[in-house]
């Protein structure tokens, strides 16, 4: 299994690992985060929905 990142190049990848990687975005908010208070997640994570 592929391992994406917040710094994986999205323009790269196939469609079919695009939309793996859009699937994981608040697995990768929640990793990039997570020794971050709670109001820095919670900005984190708006800022990956947006």
């Amino acid at each position: 299994m592929v391992e994406y990142t917040i710094f994986t190049d999205f323009n790269s990848l196939s469609k079919k690992d695009a939309s793996n990687w859009v699937s994981n975005c608040r697995e990768l908010a929640d990793e990039a985060f997570k020794d971050s208070s709670n109001k820095v997640r919670l900005l984190g994570n708006l800022l990956v929905l947006e």
